[in-house]
């Protein structure tokens, strides 16, 4: 019963005083406690909560103060951002001087008149401009605070600085070529350009950018699967960011059945040789991180995106099946590869798959179109892999592979998928599933 109570005093104590911070309302409430002998040495008061002495009580002379941004805030390299302290001594203080200085840097006056970059004037808000540095990754800044009959205070905030990526603005895209391609980047520190559209639907505000040309004419199966955030995905033609025309975008790729999670995104289209498209990756809701965007182009049965062990393919869960969307078609056989299940094959795909819990997996290429080998390993280089199983034939004799092992949970196995003796297919496999 102490939390609605409290919550209760709380409340009362912000209706009659809404400016109050968030300290000297704790400090209110603590402060004006009546004793209670039971509780001595058993709370931090040693009482109960009383309403009327906590709206009765009256300001102490120490200056609260209320920093926006907060401190421990990401603040952009070269920007230049507004900061506000919100000066109170139980209520609102006007006529406060505030001042801030960071090393290095010019010293900041803080303003209450109203004007920029002051927002109302004569209430407990002080503004000032801070131009953030361009060349270091974090800043202090410390603040000097006064008012007739107050006690002065002074206080540090620090704040971290981030660089935006080189590919923030459209402009200074990034330009890829090739048609199998995986490139990382990152868009914290990224920010949204006046007239960008919104990407696949939401206003995001950290996009990054990407232009490609078409080799050829075929189908472009792009995705940002293995990004550590929640991304959107567009592709535009157009030669500026206010003239784009979108022939692409996703937000979440639909492909919870092939092991993808839902906050990845994959798109698809049909690329018109010596065109040029631009490839925007943003965060839902402004989410920033690091960035895997993979390109593949396939109407010319080039290699698959996953030929190498390098972009294998990370499958993520307990029980995964991907179906039509793979193909080994087109692929290749690495220098250094070992030979899957005691045959040469030849075309061979790569998974990854952290295993989530001990016990036993099974894996099999179950509704393939062809004869498959099927090989699982452990290690990071593919002339460095340890052979844990594999498998030509099903205990059914037939064309259809299946491996079972005893998983160990937050290990990586690599799995392969080839054909024997360089069979190819364009239809379906199922690696890994587990139990």
């Amino acid at each position: 019963m102490a939390a609605p109570h409290v919550s209760g005093v709380a409340a009362l104590i912000l209706s009659r005083y809404p400016n109050i911070s968030l300290p000297q309302l704790r400090s209110q409430i603590l402060g004006t406690t009546v004793p209670v002998p039971a509780l001595q040495a058993k709370t931090v008061t040693g009482g109960r909560v009383n309403a009327f002495n906590a709206l009765n009580a009256s300001a102490d002379g120490r200056l609260e103060l209320l920093v926006n941004p907060p401190a421990a805030s990401e603040l952009l390299a070269g920007s230049t951002v507004q900061l506000t302290v919100r000066v109170t001594d139980l209520t609102a203080v006007t006529n406060a001087t505030v001042t801030g200085s960071i090393q290095g840097s010019t010293n900041l006056v803080f303003s209450n008149i109203g004007t920029g970059p002051d927002t109302t004037g004569n209430d407990s808000v002080y503004s000032a401009f801070l131009s953030v540095p361009a060349f270091t990754n974090a800043v202090a800044l410390n603040l000097s605070v006064s008012a007739p009959g107050k006690l002065s205070t002074n206080s540090s905030v620090n704040y971290s600085i981030v660089a935006p990526p080189l590919n923030d603005d459209f402009a200074k895209r990034a330009v890829i070529t090739g048609s199998n391609i995986v490139v990382t980047g990152s868009n914290v520190g990224a920010t949204r350009q006046p007239g960008e559209p919104n990407h696949a639907g939401d206003i995001g505000g950290k996009s990054v950018w990407w232009s490609w040309t078409a080799s050829s004419s075929g189908t472009v199966v792009l995705t940002t699967l293995g990004s550590d955030f929640d991304t959107l995905l567009a592709i535009y033609i157009g030669s500026s960011v206010s003239n784009l025309v979108q022939v692409a975008s996703n937000d979440d790729a639909d492909l919870n059945s092939l092991g993808v999670p839902s906050v990845s995104s994959f798109a698809t289209f049909d690329a018109v040789e010596g065109s040029t498209y631009q490839i925007a990756v943003d965060g839902f809701a402004g989410l920033s991180g690091g960035i895997r965007l993979t390109l593949g182009l396939i109407g010319q049965q080039t290699a698959p995106l996953n030929n190498q062990f390098q972009n294998r393919f990370a499958l993520i869960g307990s029980s995964i099946v991907r179906d039509a969307a793979d193909t080994n078609a087109g692929a290749t056989k690495e220098a250094s590869e070992p030979d899957h299940a005691g045959n040469l094959g030849g075309k061979s795909v790569w998974y990854s798959w952290i295993a989530p819990f001990n016990g036993q997996a099974t894996v099999t290429t179950s509704g393939s179109n062809f004869d498959t080998l099927l090989g699982v390993y452990v290690g990071s280089l593919v002339d460095a892999l340890t052979e844990v199983v594999s498998s030509d034939d099903d205990a059914s004799g037939g064309t259809t592979s299946r491996a079972t092992f005893q998983a160990v949970a937050g290990v990586q196995y690599q799995c392969q998928l080839a054909g024997q003796t360089s069979q190819q297919f364009a239809g379906s496999d199922h690696p890994p599933t587990s139990t």
